[in-house]
């Protein structure tokens, strides 16, 4: 009866700390989250992101993003008229400038935990959103010759056709075109990996390398004399910052937990 009574007791004070630990762990995913900033450049352009993540277990979260982005073709190359040598440089055969625009969501896990300051953090993530894919036409200022005294400057988009390096003078405001905007839509998908090395409680100071695929309904074209294309896949180096937040009170989240994730007792 005694050894029995023991028995019992063993148990109930194991079964304690489990429900103690596990409790501890719920509250950290009731009350944390995180969000993150990463410009980056990528073998298509580059852009940023703003990311928000919601702890759904110790060491996992499901997020949501917001990006950004310009695809740049890797033939475009920045020049100027030898006739023209000081005014503003210019893209040669530049279409439209295309910004995709999307919003993503997915899980992020962490494979290994930053526990202090000279530890690493290592995560990595995936996710699938919806795109569009925001087109500007380019401008230029182009040069008329009627005669050997006689031209007039105007602008215009690009045609092969009738324009070339020597009748281009330079590229046309930014903002010329802004009425003209063209909205393609698509989707996309993404899986990365973030290294976290910060050193900073409650700070997340990082590297991420990722792998993207965006996809639109129409092609997208970027530069004349090019294939126009639907399908763009890359790779992408991104510098990521970030902070961690508690739910409930947010201005005293750097007092709610060690800095690195993992929250104390109150």
């Amino acid at each position: 009866m005694e050894n029995q009574m023991k028995k019992v007791l063993i148990v109930s004070l194991l079964v304690s700390i489990v429900v103690s630990v596990f409790a501890q762990d719920d509250r950290s995913i009731l009350f944390r989250k995180e969000i993150l900033w990463m410009p980056e450049i990528s073998t298509n352009g580059y852009g940023i992101s703003y990311v928000s993540m919601k702890r759904r277990a110790l060491d996992s979260y499901f997020y949501w993003k917001i990006n950004l982005n310009e695809i740049k073709h890797r033939k475009e190359i920045k020049g100027v008229n030898p006739k023209y040598p000081n005014e503003n440089q210019f893209i040669y055969g530049k279409v439209n400038h295309a910004y995709p625009l999307g919003f993503r969501v997915g899980y992020q896990k962490k494979i290994v935990i930053k526990q202090n300051p000279r530890a690493i953090g290592i995560r990595y993530y995936y996710g699938a959103g919806v795109e569009m894919a925001i087109l500007k036409p380019a401008f230029y200022q182009i040069e008329l010759i009627y005669s050997q005294d006689s031209s007039v400057i105007i602008t215009d988009q690009f045609d092969p056709e009738f324009h070339n390096v020597n009748n281009i003078k330079e590229r046309a405001s930014w903002f010329k075109g802004a009425d003209m905007l063209k909205i393609v839509p698509g989707g996309s998908l993404e899986a990365g990996l973030i290294v976290d090395f910060s050193r900073r409680p409650g700070r997340i100071h990082g590297v991420g390398l990722s792998a993207n695929i965006r996809t639109f309904i129409l092609p997208v074209e970027v530069l004349a004399g090019e294939p126009n294309r639907r399908i763009y896949f890359g790779f992408s180096l991104s510098y990521v910052w970030g902070k961690y937040f508690d739910y409930k009170t947010p201005e005293d989240s750097n007092k709610k937990h060690n800095g690195w994730g993992v929250l104390k007792k109150s």
